[in-house]
């Protein structure tokens, strides 16, 4: 492909800086999170939207080794690791367990109509982030037990909001999903770790992990001729120039994807050439498409 992107793009080479990174950011608004609660039972899932602040820190103790004679460490051993965080709910008409707590009465988990949020079960947080410009990422965070509640409500308060402190077991950190046109599986059922048996066990879970081959293991490869896995759209950007750089981006990204997936033996030659032609085709119809709009 002869120098498509007018010295941006070069016989398939990505030589773009990381300015074009600007608009794959994301704000606190444009964030979607979904818990899960899997049990012997069944599973229930809720989106909760009126989550307003999610945080997380990850604290490792360093231990260190020391020798005789010498005031200095002579290294660090790795000790417990401990994942914890706030989650802040924004108080609307009702408190936000309720509907989580309606579907597990169905499921015959409870038989009581009173309960407290740190009488849950174990439950996993999957947190979905798309832009006005179609890019998209994903973060996880596993196996969350809630520690302590607490709520203020104040006539100096314009907004009433209700806060928890928690501990997890493992962490997904945020990465981008969306903009690789992969994404057949929005739901958390796909995304979230392994069966809590909340009635029998005793031993905490541990989140299952994808393999070396698996790159994406929540995802499925989508590929087609029209390149209408890119979420770019002509009306979105405000010249051609933008709207040129976005799809190139994309097409980067695809090329350099099926370059992992024929690495580590996914896939074969024949249809790794099936998929860059495809990839090609694609493109080229989409930067035809935005000459048509733009001129």
């Amino acid at each position: 492909m002869a120098n498509v992107n007018s010295g941006y793009f070069v016989s398939g080479e990505n030589i773009f800086s990381d300015t074009q990174k600007m608009d794959k950011s994301f704000s606190g608004c444009d964030m979607v999170p979904t818990i899960t609660i899997k049990t012997n039972k069944g599973n229930v899932e809720q989106v909760i939207g009126n989550i307003s602040t999610l945080s997380y820190s990850i604290v490792q103790n360093k231990i260190p080794v020391r020798g005789l004679g010498n005031i200095n460490a002579k290294g660090f051993v790795n000790g417990p690791r401990t994942i914890a965080g706030t989650i802040v709910f924004s108080v609307l008409d009702k408190h936000w367990m309720y509907e989580i707590y309606d579907k597990l009465k169905k499921l015959g988990v409870y038989n009581t109509d009173h309960f407290i949020a740190d009488e849950l079960p174990p439950f996993d947080i999957t947190v979905s982030f798309e832009n006005e410009y179609g890019y998209g990422s994903r973060m996880a965070i596993y196996g969350i037990h809630l520690m302590q509640e607490g709520q203020v409500m104040s006539i100096s308060d314009i907004l009433t909001e209700n806060t928890y402190q928690y501990t997890a077991l493992d962490i997904d950190y945020m990465n981008d999903w969306y903009t690789m046109g992969e994404n057949t599986d929005k739901t958390s059922s796909a995304l979230s770790g392994t069966v809590v048996n909340i009635i029998s066990t005793t031993v905490e879970p541990i989140p299952s992990k994808s393999n070396a081959k698996n790159i994406n293991s929540y995802t499925d490869v989508i590929l087609n001729t029209n390149f209408t896995y890119s979420n770019i759209k002509t009306s979105s950007s405000i010249d051609f120039d933008t709207y040129k750089r976005l799809v190139t981006d994309q097409y980067n990204i695809y090329v350099e994807r099926i370059k992992q997936y024929l690495n580590n033996g996914s896939i074969d030659t024949v249809t790794y050439n099936t998929y860059l032609q495809i990839i090609k085709t694609g493109y080229n119809s989409k930067v035809n498409d935005g000459i048509s709009y733009y001129k």
